[in-house]
């Protein structure tokens, strides 16, 4: 499959939504793309970037409370935490055809969400956002910090077994029992084969197909799966400063837009993906941002929109 950057970014993989159903080829595009030498260019890019500004680009820029330190500061314990129910961060995958059945690529956590107050909420706040001066808020822009905060207090809940259901027009086509639980650090990824005739094998070039797959034995953790032929295009292209205005190389700016502002549409360019999308149906959509996994929610319900 041919891949085209659209920006270098880090972490989170969705795509399109609403997506045609896979009765027909898809016909290539009138225009032919010229394959890239991603190694050479993610090294060209790197390389012009200045020191200052590339350290903010990294995921290690932002602070994430560690475990013990998400209970001293919410004054938990041992009783209350195990009393919270368990719940599933499912990130949106995708499928690879493999020549004999589809591969699903599962990847997600499972943790526990506390529930402090608004007002322990807006003190913890500041420990992100240092230099701002949250008096001067209003309600949304209060509601989106104590959002986000809240996601990065999260707890992982550790060992959980796994298991999947996969529907695809309203019909359920696999069920998934994961091979192994969360580890220790509540995580978990893979991929995981399924065997189906409901969906069309990925040979040739065919328009990507989205599935919903329900994670069992938690709260949330329902999110989306792409099927993805073997021909096609794949566009990689970063969440932040490509489809929102987040302006990380400015790290002030970059924490107030990602704690303070909702989604702000970076000049018209998710029309512009959604118009490849419709011009080639077997186009493939990768999004990529250096949002903490925690509030990886947010964007992928920001990316779809």
């Amino acid at each position: 499959m041919l891949v085209l950057p659209a920006f270098i970014g880090i972490s989170l993989l969705t795509s399109v939504a609403g997506l045609p159903r896979a009765d027909r080829d898809v016909p290539p595009p009138t225009r032919q793309l010229a394959r890239r030498d991603l190694a050479s260019d993610f090294a060209n890019i790197v390389g012009q970037i200045p020191e200052d500004v590339f350290g903010h680009l990294m995921p290690g820029s932002m602070k994430i409370p560690s475990e013990d330190q998400v209970k001293n500061d919410l004054g938990l314990n041992d009783s209350y935490i195990a009393s919270l129910p368990t719940q599933i961060l499912n990130i949106p995958g995708y499928a690879n055809w493999t020549g004999q059945n589809w591969n699903v690529r599962l990847h997600g956590a499972t943790y526990v969400q506390p529930a402090p107050s608004n007002e322990t909420l807006d003190d913890l706040a500041e420990d992100f956002l240092p230099d701002i001066e949250q008096s001067q808020y209003n309600q949304t822009m209060r509601d989106q910090s104590r959002n986000l905060t809240g996601a990065l207090y999260a707890l992982p809940r550790k060992e959980v077994p796994l298991a999947f259901n996969v529907v695809y027009n309203e019909q359920q086509i696999a069920n998934i029992l994961y091979p192994y639980p969360s580890d220790d650090h509540g995580e978990f990824e893979g991929f995981v084969p399924i065997q189906t005739t409901a969906i069309p094998s990925g040979e040739g070039r065919k328009g990507v197909q989205a599935a919903v797959v329900y994670a069992q034995g938690g709260q949330n953790g329902n999110s989306s799966t792409y099927f993805v032929s073997q021909n096609g295009v794949t566009i990689i292209a970063d969440i932040d400063d490509i489809l929102r205005e987040t302006k990380i190389y400015v790290p002030k700016l970059g924490l107030e837009n990602s704690f303070a502002y909702k989604f702000r549409i970076w000049d018209g360019m998710n029309e512009l993906l959604h118009q490849w999308q419709r011009d080639d149906l077997s186009m493939h959509f990768h999004y990529l941002t250096t949002t903490p996994e925690q509030a990886t929610s947010q964007c992928y319900h920001i990316s779809i929109s």
